[in-house]
């Protein structure tokens, strides 16, 4: 009899009966050929990306991110750099460290980042131009806490402040000389005087208790420079109060309620530091004065800086709308937004009245996402939308009315869509779950979503112990808009939103098991797309020409559909790749004759070096139903197109 082809379409989709569909596609993504065309085949299967590893970042890679300048910004354990088109990794700062996803946004002017820890939060300014290798500068108000003469070589400030390698701290202000610079910071401890005390007196007192500070500098009021404490003592008079001897005796006399600092001191609170600076001061600085800091860096961008502010309280995402950063409170049913154009906390702090409630489920809000001027609020069990009003006490109001009855499992899970023509107007997608509490994967545009997922993704994912822990990311390559899903403990499904259709997605580990793909976050940048490894800190670029997964092999598979004839049973007389040539990889072909419940042992085909070669496997029996099976390991440029099948029917 005459080959008859087996043509191959849509993605993977092993039904929950084996016996219905066993079509596993892993590593092999389907491109749709036009009808238009005449080609003979309805689908072409090409090799998914292998990873190139470009750089090694200490702890495992928790996020890539591009900036609206292109910039491509990783966060791997504590770490946050700046990673170049070729693999060059310039370090900006540090967060927490851990390993848990974290997010970042920025708004052309400031970058920000959050790790879903309550209260945490990091910033820092970034260039304004693309590709900018200036300097980054940023400007910092501080408030003197006790007064310094003039010829003042150092001055105690109202806040925490570390002085880090690589950046040039400038001061300015009234009694500070021009060009003066910060040398070195420590602790400090502030103290209030309890009562008068006369001029040439060497005793003072405090209104708090203190110890352990023998030996240490104490200045402000009219302490003459270099004063230090020679013992302290309990008062005699309030036992909450501090006798303080001093080394020398006072210029002129200090009045009570006097603010003076104790240098070099820790101090539990963390709220002051004295500044050794590198010129005297000019004139004397009273307590209270407000000086500035300008922190200059060598790097395009500022210091990492973490907010204290105390309307500021963590959030597991973060997003962008009309200039105000957008923030979860954790774990509550509460989120929040940034002022307008944040800058830094002292320049643009938080409003603690920025805050809304989920106003219809009254759930906890897992995320939030903006998709064109809509913010999506994802609850456990319910979506719903606010929009930009303009209102004075809140900028933001609900869209009434309309919510989506889905809840959110994980808020790493939610990934922006870019426009496609399924997307015209962009989108978004996450792992949800019905009320029922069946997990899905929906997808949404504007005010609407529904469920993509098929039956057997939808069964695997059921098949997952902690969905909470699953992340996404959204990639885009040669026309294809893939959105990756990892969840730990399967292999990765990925939604290829261009053509609708899914495949699943694994690495191997040492022992050639299958295992959840290396590629844990994905970002795009320099005309290039890029990956984070889930369980270490290399960063990959993801190529097309790359068939291996950092010189690891890559398994990839392709189950055909049941061949029936009718019921009766055939002879299989030929097999037939249909197999683009040129690499000379072996591919193992066995098949299943008990419905797709189990596979022979394989046989092997090798593809030709040139382009017109037919592998075949002859005599291959009997079978009723008879489902065959592709797999390889071997490196080296193909696509799948389908296979001929010689078949003989026989009255049996």
């Amino acid at each position: 009899m005459a080959l008859q082809r087996i043509n191959l379409s849509g993605g993977s989709y092993d039904a929950r009966a084996v016996s219905v569909a066993a079509q596993r596609c892993l590593n092999l993504y389907a491109e749709p050929v036009p009808p238009d065309d005449g080609e003979p085949v309805r689908f072409a299967y090409y090799l998914t990306p292998g990873l190139k590893r470009i750089a090694s970042l200490s702890g495992v890679v928790r996020c890539l991110y591009q900036t609206t300048q292109g910039d491509l910004i990783g966060v791997a354990g504590s770490q946050v750099v700046v990673i170049s088109n070729g693999g060059d990794v310039t370090e900006i700062g540090n967060i927490s460290p851990g390993e848990l996803p974290v997010r970042m946004c920025d708004n052309g002017a400031c970058l920000f980042i959050v790790d879903g820890t309550s209260g945490n939060g990091w910033y820092c300014s970034m260039p304004l131009l693309p590709g900018s290798s200036q300097p980054s500068t940023t400007t910092f108000g501080y408030t003197v806490n006790s007064s310094a003469p003039a010829g003042a070589t150092s001055l105690t400030v109202e806040s925490a402040f570390a002085v880090k390698a690589g950046y040039v701290y400038t001061l300015s202000g009234d009694g500070i000389a021009d060009g003066t610079t910060v040398i070195s910071a420590s602790g400090a401890l502030s103290v209030t005087t309890s009562g008068y005390a006369a001029a040439g007196s060497a005793h003072i007192t405090v209104q708090s208790k203190i110890s352990a500070v023998n030996g240490c500098v104490i200045s402000g009021g009219s302490l003459p420079a270099g004063t230090t404490i020679a013992s302290v003592t309990p008062s005699a008079g309030n036992s909450d109060y501090t006798d303080i001897t001093l080394s020398v005796g006072i210029t002129s006399e200090i009045p009570a309620n006097t603010v003076l600092s104790i240098l070099s001191v820790w101090n539990d609170s963390g709220g002051y530091t004295t500044l050794a600076l590198s010129q005297a001061t000019t004139a004397d600085i009273m307590a209270a004065a407000s000086i500035s800091l300008k922190t200059a860096s060598s790097s395009p961008y500022g210091e990492l800086t973490k907010i204290s502010d105390d309307a500021f309280y963590g959030s597991p995402t973060i997003d962008i709308l009309d200039a105000f950063f957008l923030f979860v409170n954790p774990n509550t049913t509460n989120w929040y937004t940034s002022p307008a154009q944040f800058a830094d906390e002292n320049q643009t702090p938080f409003d603690s009245l920025y805050v809304a409630s989920d106003a219809t489920s009254l759930g906890t809000i897992m995320g939030l996402a903006v998709l064109g001027q809509y913010i999506w609020l994802f609850g456990r069990n319910q979506i719903e939308f606010w929009y930009d009003s303009g209102a004075p006490d809140f900028p933001f109001q609900r869209v009434q009315g309309v919510t989506l009855e889905t809840g959110c499992l994980s808020p790493y899970t939610i990934a922006r869509i870019p426009t496609t023509a399924v997307t015209p107007n962009g989108g978004l997608m996450w792992l949800g779950h019905d009320r029922a509490g069946n997990a899905r994967v929906y997808m949404g545009q504007q005010t609407t979503g529904a469920p993509v997922s098929t039956f057997p993704v939808e069964g695997a994912l059921q098949d997952a112990p902690d969905l909470t822990k699953a992340v996404a990311s959204v990639y885009q390559q040669e026309g294809h808009v893939f959105y990756v899903l990892s969840v730990p403990g399967q292999s990765s499904w990925v939604y290829d939103v261009s053509i609708g259709l899914w495949h699943e997605r694994c690495s191997l580990d040492a022992n050639g098991d299958e295992i959840q793909h290396r590629a844990g976050c994905w970002a795009a940048a320099y005309g290039k797309v890029f990956a984070g490894d889930f369980e270490n800190g290399s960063i990959y670029e993801v190529d097309l020409d790359t068939f291996t997964d950092n010189d690891g092999p890559i398994k990839r598979q392709r189950a055909f559909p049941h061949l029936l004839t009718d019921g009766t049973r055939s002879i299989h007389r030929q097999f037939m790749l249909d197999m683009q040539n040129g690499g000379g990889q072996i591919i193992s072909v066995d098949w299943s004759d008990d419905r797709g419940a189990s596979f022979c042992t394989p046989q092997t085909l090798t593809l030709g070096t040139f382009g017109n070669a037919w592998p075949s496997i002859w005599r291959l029996g009997l079978a009723r139903d008879r489902v065959y099976r592709l797999t390889w390991t071997a490196p080296g440029k193909t696509a799948l197109m389908g296979a001929f099948i010689d078949l003989e029917p026989v009255r049996s």
